[in-house]
């Protein structure tokens, strides 16, 4: 009875804090241990801890993210003290997180080490502006955004080039799909100037000894590598580099935003599977890249920079 109330979501069960409560206000912490260690039979590999955990998660980014920012997320520890209202029980549940977190990152990379021993980190700077022939940890939030902060240097199982479309700050990117990679870039003209003056993309294979693979509290893993607060150093061996166009294939699509604003509005209908690609496309909302395209920009720029000099003139 109790994994059928897990397995339905909170508005089918009513007060999804009072199941919880009920789940884990078990006779004794040995059986209440026994039980969340156990598999969840409904979802192949979680276990009942990390499907509580992925439902509370969920339930949090729910309220808190409702725009798609995560500023003040924090289901691991006040998501989890919110639902669980015995604090005891709420410590024996994170506890049991981190040893089943621990056990699964050991599977992973002993795993990783016996059929694929590299990872990759996609990069717009070129191996000879990085300091020191190194790359250095930086703050900022892993994929699951449960384990706050993180210094780190990231990579991922995955060497795909779509990570190579992502422009940095002031321009929103999304990536989805597993062999076929959609991204969606909110801002065409700032993407195209950024790649007129960095036009190649680097990839940096690094041994997957180096870092750890970074497993959600829920169980999941989504191929992202981190080395923790440790510099790596790059080896130019193992580099390749690619222009937009290199990076363009039928495996690897991009689209722009009609306007920035709708980003959001893209993102999150593709999220929930109430549109397709084809279909913001079809509305003029979605415009995809072609190969080419940037040298056309490049060429219609310089034509308007130069008769606008002209004019100056």
């Amino acid at each position: 009875m109790i994994l059928d109330l897990l397995n339905k979501s909170s508005h089918e069960t009513g007060d999804f804090s009072k199941h919880i409560d009920t789940l884990l206000l078990m006779k004794s912490k040995e059986q209440r241990e026994e039980f969340l260690n156990q598999p969840a039979s409904f979802h192949s590999g979680q276990t009942v801890a990390q499907k509580i955990y992925e439902v509370i998660y969920g339930l949090e980014e729910k309220e808190a993210c409702p725009d798609g920012k995560k500023d003040g997320f924090d289901p691991f520890h006040s998501g989890i003290d919110k639902y669980v209202k015995n604090p005891e029980i709420a410590q024996e549940l994170r506890d049991i997180l981190k040893v089943q977190r621990a056990t699964k990152q050991s599977e992973i990379k002993q795993k990783a080490q016996e059929e694929a021993p590299f990872v990759y980190h996609i990069s717009n700077v070129s191996p000879e502006t990085i300091k020191n022939g190194v790359f250095e940890p930086r703050e900022q939030k892993e994929h699951f955004q449960d384990q706050g902060l993180v210094k780190a240097v990231f990579a991922s199982s995955d060497n795909s080039w779509a990570m190579a479309l992502k422009v940095g700050a002031g321009v929103s990117t999304s990536i989805s799909g597993i062999e076929r990679k959609i991204v969606i870039v909110s801002d065409r003209k700032k993407f195209m100037d950024f790649k007129f003056k960095n036009p190649y993309a680097y990839q940096y294979k690094f041994p997957v000894e180096l870092f750890e693979p970074n497993v959600g509290y829920n169980g999941h893993f989504t191929g992202e590598w981190y080395c923790l607060d440790k510099a790596v150093k790059i080896n130019t061996e193992n580099l390749e580099r690619r222009i937009v166009d290199e990076v363009i294939g039928p495996n690897i699509c991009l689209y722009f935003t009609a306007q920035k604003d709708l980003f959001s509005v893209v993102r999150s209908d593709l999220k929930a599977k109430r549109k397709t690609v084809e279909d913001f496309v079809e509305n003029g909302m979605l415009i995809p890249y072609k190969k080419g395209d940037l040298e056309k920009y490049l060429n219609q720029k310089e034509r308007l920079d130069g008769s606008q000099k002209s004019a100056c003139d």
